[in-house]
């Protein structure tokens, strides 16, 4: 089984994943004195938009239209961190990926304060072989098989005669007439 690639540069760590995939971000604030009233995990490269938005005395985040039903969050708000999961990637959720956390006494105000690591996440279009590929790859192969079997047969029959044996008439050899080579 391939390995899912991660690569960290500084803040930014890349993951790479296929079609149908799951991913997910570890977020964690920066700021750990002032109390967080909201998170918010954001696109911000290709398609900025906001994916998520969770407001801590809220039960569930309030997912953006494309990812209703792909994304869930784990939260420890004791410990200022949230976990976001999307599932079932498609290849236009390829972006770079921040974490926002929002306090009650923000300098940053409505924008929040970026987490710690931001994620650029590829996803790849083309998935890889799966068990349900292998039935029908192994009759194909088989039938590829067979066919090259039947090939080289035609052809050795076609290049390489067989020696045909000499027949004698019937009537000389009732005769004794048969000459012997």
């Amino acid at each position: 089984m391939e390995q899912l690639m991660v690569e960290a540069y500084g803040n930014i760590t890349y993951l790479r994943r296929h079609t149908n995939d799951s991913v997910e971000f570890p977020c964690a604030c920066k700021d750990t004195r002032t109390k967080m009233f909201a998170f918010a995990i954001k696109r911000i490269w290709l398609d900025p938009l906001q994916v998520l938005y969770v407001h801590v005395e809220v039960e569930r985040g309030t997912p953006h239209d494309a990812y209703q039903g792909r994304v869930f969050e784990k939260r420890d708000v004791g410990k200022r961190s949230i976990s976001v999961n999307i599932t079932h990637l498609r290849p236009n959720d390829t972006d770079i990926y921040q974490c926002v956390f929002f306090h009650d006494d923000s300098l940053a105000g409505y924008d929040g304060v970026p987490g710690v690591t931001e994620f650029f996440l590829h996803v790849d279009s083309a998935e890889p072989c799966s068990c349900y590929d292998y039935k029908p790859f192994l009759y194909s192969l088989s039938t590829v098989a067979g066919l090259l079997c039947l090939c080289v047969l035609g052809l050795s029959r076609a290049f390489c005669p067989q020696k045909q044996p000499t027949h004698q008439p019937v009537y000389e050899e009732m005769r004794g007439m048969v000459q012997n080579h």
